[in-house]
């Protein structure tokens, strides 16, 4: 019976975390690029409102209850930077992920106890119009598809967020706030950093799932020992194409 439990509570939480559409992006991305990446699972807070019964006042009250919650995401390449000196994962010594956030989405994060809220409402009283850097693929992107090109444009209401998972030195992450003890500061930990463009430090905690270090998973269309990334159908299909357009050009 608890088993039974467990396996619908399994799948509400699924289906609350569209893993559906998540895993769908992250085919589509794998078979088009080569590579999908899919994030999770970690967890959220949430917040419930529900109606209690107050003996005193003899009435349905409204109360407030946190409670976590699994997430899933999908993670487009273009904002995902491994270590590019390993084949595998496992191997590597570090992964960076680029977040883009919003002004309300930042301001959030510092809602969470794990982040610096104080330095999060500094960033964003300094930049109150945005503060981001337009990637080379953004640009690119914009001009595939006849959009305007905004160059270098930072004031966009948006924010750059960089999240780190990796390997780290004791010393660096005593440096940060983690609680470091002192005989062990010449070894390294796995942990989860996030960073700010300027370099400040908004989250750095330790691994924060026991038994579980990455917490990305990826999905290969075709994979070789030469890189992280594989090739996908695209990448696959070009020499048949370059030989038929070759053909229709004769």
């Amino acid at each position: 019976a608890a088993a039974a439990k467990m396996g619908r509570r399994i799948d509400d939480q699924l289906a609350e975390s569209q893993y559906r559409d998540v895993a769908r992006e992250v085919l589509h991305s794998g078979n088009l690029f080569g590579t999908g990446v899919l994030k999770g699972p970690l967890v959220i807070r949430r917040q419930r409102v529900s109606y209690v019964w107050d003996k005193k006042t003899g009435k349905f009250a409204q109360e407030t209850r946190s409670f976590t919650v699994p997430f899933l995401a999908h993670v487009p390449i273009w904002r995902w930077y491994p270590d590019m000196t390993v084949s595998r994962l496992q191997d590597g010594r570090y992964a960076w992920e680029h977040h883009r956030l919003g002004r309300a989405a930042l301001a959030e994060l510092g809602t969470i106890p794990s982040f610096d809220k104080s330095v999060i409402r500094a960033h964003i009283l300094a930049y109150p119009d945005g503060h981001i850097h337009q990637r080379t693929y953004e640009q690119e992107l914009r001009t595939m598809g006849d959009q305007v090109y905004v160059g270098t444009q930072t004031k966009t209401g948006q924010y750059d967020v960089f999240e780190r998972w990796g390997w780290l030195d004791g010393d660096k992450l005593k440096a940060f706030g983690v609680d470091v003890p002192e005989d062990r500061e010449h070894e390294t930990f796995f942990a989860n950093v996030w960073v700010l463009p300027t370099g400040e430090v908004i989250k750095a905690v330790l691994q924060p799932i026991e038994g579980v270090l990455w917490p990305y998973h990826l999905y290969y269309y075709d994979k070789d020992e030469t890189s992280i990334f594989a090739e996908g159908l695209a990448a696959i299909m070009r020499g048949d194409q370059a030989m038929l357009n070759a053909g229709v050009r004769m």
